[in-house]
């Protein structure tokens, strides 16, 4: 009996090494299965009976061996890195949970082998779908395990909502303008410096954004503690090279002035250049509307030549006129030259004497030009040093002015100024109107009447015998400042004995008021007499100019255009609800009276109280500022801050060296579609999109169980629980004694190859003895039947 059980035993020995050597196999055959994880043979004796004998065992036969387990081995597989990032490893402990589509069996695995389906599902390579949590429409996730589903392929766009900025602006510039003069995107010099950025509206329409930096003289509003010095910042959009405020289009100036300022704040810098403040609003600086009338002439650009004309009407009823004046210069003395000459229009020139001093030249040419024979309908004024003024006596101008010399040693410059010009200073100033009378005395023939009328009254040319009788110019200058009805009017007699001088000169601050325009008349009876009249009857300013002793609240300017042609800028210095100021075609301008000779039609201007005027701004200490723009079609209004301090390591500030930009940032993007995905060790999956956005796509889930080594295999890389397993527990990875997550790499087998093979060699020795065993036993048998013989 012992002899046959030694064979059983034998034949148990068989059994188990032959199933460890299947299990050597498996393992060897998945040594490149991902998340495949190895087993092993877990043996065990096998007892058929024992002898007992006074409690004490006394024989006990084994026979043979048995498989107790095959145990699964869940050590950690080495990683492989992919270039996939959907491919998923874990890092410690934990499964992959996954379901077949439309089913509530859940199965587990390691190998985290996963891609999305066309409806977006993560999946692996049975088309399982891997379990997770999703995120709702604000990129919230929402901690309900489902099948991880990854829906947001594209993004809305994203409006702009704050611009950085970290720059320097120069220390050493030394342009400076006045805080009224407004930041023009056209002309450089009312800027200093510009950056540009590229915003975004809610459609994800970009608008390129500039700002433009004005340094200031000063500055009249709410000031930083230790501000000493500060710049103007306007905010123009570019649209196809045009820059505009915060619209394309306005109906007034005063509309545009509005948004300007809307977008106009200020920079405030201590004596370290450090940014100490930014503000908005100043005191205001009154408004400004610019005419639509152009200022031309019919017969010569006004800006080159002397003698064209403007006449407009006043609070009287005469029109007063303005014409151009032009001043030659001599400089220095000529000893070589042989011919000078000076010509005015197409008259002959006038012919200097060389070798003068330049305070000669300039005597010898007025009494040239005042005494041409026959007389020209010009004269000329030596003002001294040189210097002649040409004035037009009527209309027959206007006139170009030429000189020429064979010398290059005497230097003569002409300055010609424009009506337009002459036009805004008078504004400006309130300055007296002035009137010139060029008499030819030798042509008047006393008693016949002949003389001058101002306004009225009548001055003759005879023997003095009367309060308004003349003989010479200075008689009659004392007759007319003797006339207590002229009492407005101061008179003036030239040296030269060929011209008087009339300023008009009130006294009261009733400018511009009826019956301040005085009306010069020549009175001629004698054939051939001469009495010419400048033209310049002109009021000292319009009226509601003056406030006060001369304290005017209208300026006025001569622009230039593109064209060539000029336009008239009117400005109050005022500010206030008294500001308004209104020239309209009944009770100033009436009609097409200013620049009948130039062809302009002012018809209304109107300065209308905005913003700038008494603007109460306001003061952030932390270097931001908000504005709020309308974009068409977008979400209105859309606020942006200009952060110049987004870290303090990176505040803007006023330093000597380049205006530099070193930081410009903003949070807006466009529509953007999915370019990319990234796992992070979290399990979190965000999505890189076409416009730079990152967002939360969703989560990874991993599971664990109380005894994963009892889980049972179903076969490609699948897992299922048991009793013994226990049931799934959820978790975030990282979470509840679950691992990390590695994206773009793929956990390898855990079988060790070498462990394998020295298995196998033992596995085998041992089925080799085994079977020495059933063999031995074998001979014992023979010979024990050999015994019968």
């Amino acid at each position: 009996m012992g002899m046959l059980s030694a064979m059983w035993a034998g034949v148990a020995g068989l059994n188990v090494h032959g199933q460890a050597l299947s299990a050597v196999s498996d393992n060897i055959a998945n040594v490149n299965t991902h998340g495949f994880k190895g087993s092993r043979i877990n043996f065990g004796d096998v007892m058929t009976h024992s002898l007992t004998v006074g409690g004490t065992v006394v024989n006990q036969v084994g026979t043979g061996a048995d498989v107790l387990s095959v145990q699964n081995l869940l050590t950690q597989g080495s990683f492989e890195s992919t270039d996939i990032p959907t491919d998923l490893a874990i890092n410690g402990a934990g499964f992959f949970e996954v379901h077949q589509a439309d089913s509530n069996t859940s199965y587990y695995t390691r190998a985290g082998q996963f891609l999305l389906d066309k409806e977006g599902y993560m999946v692996n390579p049975q088309g399982y779908r891997l379990q997770g949590y999703n995120v709702d429409s604000n990129g919230e996730i929402l901690e309900i395990p489902t099948d991880l589903r990854l829906l947001k392929l594209q993004t809305d766009a994203v409006s702009t909502t704050q611009v950085d900025i970290s720059m320097n602006l120069n220390a050493e510039d030394e342009d400076k303008l006045h805080p009224s003069k407004l930041i023009d995107p056209d002309d450089q010099s009312t800027w200093n410096y510009l950056n540009t950025v590229r915003t975004y509206d809610s459609l994800g329409i970009g608008h390129n954004m500039s700002m433009f930096y004005q340094q200031l003289t000063d500055y009249n509003g709410t000031k930083a503690p230790d501000a000493s010095t500060y710049w103007k910042v306007s905010v123009f959009e570019n649209e196809d090279g045009t820059y505009t405020p915060n619209a394309s289009q306005y109906a007034t100036q005063a509309e545009y002035l509005t948004a300007l300022n809307a977008n106009t704040y200020y920079l405030q810098f201590d004596t370290s250049g450090h940014l100490v403040g930014v503000s908005t609003g100043d005191t205001g600086y009154g408004d400004t509307y610019v005419y639509d009338g152009e200022v031309t002439s019919s017969t010569s650009d006004v800006s080159s030549a002397f003698g064209g004309s403007l006449t407009f009407n006043g609070a009287g009823s005469n029109d007063q006129g303005i014409m151009t004046t032009a001043s030659l210069t001599f400089a220095g003395a000529d000893t070589t030259a042989t011919s000078i000459e000076v010509t005015v229009g197409s008259d002959a020139p006038y012919v200097i004497t060389p070798g003068q001093t330049a305070a000669a030249a300039a005597a010898e040419l007025c009494d040239l030009i005042n005494g041409a024979s026959p007389a020209v309908d010009y004269y000329a004024v030596d003002e001294g040093g040189g210097v002649v003024t040409f004035y037009a006596k009527g209309s027959g101008g206007p006139y170009d002015i030429e000189v020429t010399t064979d010398s290059t040693d005497q230097t003569m410059t002409v300055d010609e100024n424009t009506t337009l010009t002459e036009l805004a200073g008078l504004i400006n100033s309130g300055a007296q109107a002035t009137g010139v009378i060029n008499i030819d005395t030798a042509t008047l023939v006393a008693a016949s009447g002949d003389g001058v009328t101002i306004d009225g009254v009548t001055f003759n040319y005879e023997a003095v015998a009367a309060g308004t009788d003349w003989n010479t110019l200075a008689d009659l200058a004392a007759a007319i400042n003797a006339q207590q009805a002229l009492g407005n009017i101061d008179v003036t007699a030239t040296t030269s004995g060929d011209n008087i001088y009339l300023t008009y000169n009130d006294g009261t601050d009733t400018v511009g008021t009826d019956g301040n325009a005085q009306t010069l008349v020549a009175n001629i009876v004698t054939p051939g007499g001469t009495i010419n009249l400048s033209d310049a009857t002109l009021t000292n300013g319009w009226d509601g100019t003056v406030a006060g002793a001369n304290a005017h609240d209208v300026t006025a300017s001569a622009l230039e255009n593109d064209d060539g042609t000029y336009s008239l800028q009117i400005s109050r210095n005022q500010t206030g609800a008294d500001s308004t100021y209104t020239i309209d075609v009944d009770s100033y301008l009436s009609t097409n009276t200013v620049g009948t000779l130039a062809g302009v039609n002012f018809t209304s201007a109107t300065q209308t109280v905005v913003a700038r005027d008494a603007v109460s701004g306001s003061l952030d200490l932390d270097g931001d500022v908000t504005l709020s723009f309308d974009y068409p079609q977008a979400v209105q209004p859309q606020e942006i801050i200009f952060d110049y301090t987004p870290v303090d390591s990176a505040a803007t500030t006023q330093s000597a060296g380049a205006h530099e930009t070193l930081y410009l940032s903003q949070d807006g993007s466009t529509r953007g579609t999915l370019q990319s995905l990234d796992v992070g060790q979290d399990g979190i999956i965000t999505g890189t999109f076409s416009n730079g956005q990152l967002k939360t796509m969703g989560q990874v889930m991993l599971v664990n169980f109380a005894n994963s080594e009892a889980l049972a295999r179903e076969g490609d890389n699948l897992w299922r629980e048991t009793v013994n397993s226990g049931p799934a527990i959820n978790n975030k990875p990282e979470e509840g004694g679950t691992g990390s997550i590695e994206s773009g790499a793929l956990e390898q087998s855990n079988v060790d190859l070498a462990n394998e093979f020295v298995k196998m060699i033992l596995y085998q020795r041992a089925f080799q003895a085994n079977s020495k065993s059933i063999s031995t036993t074998d001979e014992m048998l023979q010979e024990l039947i050999n015994l019968k013989r």
